[in-house]
């Protein structure tokens, strides 16, 4: 049942995350200029990474390949920092690491 939530949590998150980048999208990695902070850009930098890595523990629960858990998390964390080295250079993306989780949304404090 784990399994089947995780699946289904990560293929939501994976699709809304490409239909909101839109043409943007890609497998690729390369900086851009404009950076996208609309839908759950809003809350997490790389939501489209965190619905695969819940999609690939989902079948792992199926599997019992435990150790694909860890593969996909390796790799996943790995894309996800190299694709911010490229975008470091861009102000408006180092304001937007402030603010923003890499993949869970950062606590606000209240003052």
């Amino acid at each position: 049942m784990i399994g089947i939530v995780l699946i289904i949590i990560g293929i939501v998150l994976r699709v809304v995350a490409m239909l909101t980048l839109r043409k943007t999208f890609s497998l690729e990695l390369r900086a851009q200029d404009n950076i996208i902070q609309k839908g759950l850009y809003k809350y997490i930098r790389h939501p489209a990474y965190l619905g695969s890595f819940c999609i690939l523990v989902g079948i792992a629960c199926f599997s019992e390949i435990l150790s694909l858990i860890y593969l996909a998390f390796v790799f996943f964390v790995s894309r996800a920092l190299n694709e911010e080295r490229l975008l470091c250079n861009n102000p408006q993306y180092k304001e937007y690491q402030k603010t923003t989780g890499m993949f869970f949304p950062k606590l606000r404090s209240r003052k």
